[in-house]
């Protein structure tokens, strides 16, 4: 009973880092500029246009300091908002 119940989990643990493996694959190969514009795309659509909000300026500042972020500022995507 015990080593069919090894061999589930082991399963399960290898589908979840798969995923994992293969996101951070991505990102290696990703320029820093690209994540950089999806994370501001995501902020400033998702999260109701509140452009000065906490939670955006926190995301904002944490993409464009990550090892991985464009130096630089970013384009400001037009707010989503105003077509509602």
């Amino acid at each position: 009973m015990t080593k069919p119940l090894f061999r589930l989990t082991m399963l399960v643990k290898g589908a979840d880092g798969a995923p994992q493996v293969l996101g951070a694959a991505v990102l290696g190969v990703v320029p820093p500029p690209v994540v950089t514009g999806v994370a501001d795309a995501v902020i400033t659509r998702d999260l109701a246009c509140d452009h000065n909000g906490t939670l955006a300026l926190h995301l904002s500042r944490a993409a464009r300091t990550s090892p991985t972020a464009a130096r630089g500022p970013s384009p400001s995507p037009t707010c989503c908002c105003t077509a509602w």
